[in-house]
């Protein structure tokens, strides 16, 4: 004899006969839908709350980003000044390169 032979409320167990048995999945998929939203609306709350806070952290960001492209776009031309003034200097013969480093000497 088989074992589904054996069992007298094969059917009930199954679920083919009794209605309540059909829909015992019903409550556990509400209660996931139910914390499922319940985290939706918290995770949407908190982001909605901190949405400022967010913003200015972004606006600083952006401003120590330009205010490091300013600062090595002002280091390139100076550089680029300063090189251009050297070698102007030392072209004319009596640039200040020079006399610089003639009054330097003489100081030591």
């Amino acid at each position: 004899m088989s074992y589904m032979a054996t069992q007298p409320y094969n059917e009930t167990i199954s679920g083919t006969s009794g209605g309540h048995i059909q829909f015992i999945w019903i409550p556990y998929v509400v209660i996931a839908t139910a914390c499922l939203v319940f985290l939706g609306v918290n995770f949407w709350c908190y982001h909605r709350k901190h949405r400022a806070r967010y913003r200015r952290k972004a606006d600083i960001m952006e401003t120590r980003a330009r205010v490091k492209e300013r600062r090595l776009l002002l280091k390139a031309l100076k550089a680029r000044y300063y090189v251009q003034v050297e070698t102007a200097s030392t072209d004319s013969g009596t640039g200040l390169m020079e006399s610089s480093s003639k009054n330097d000497v003489a100081n030591l």
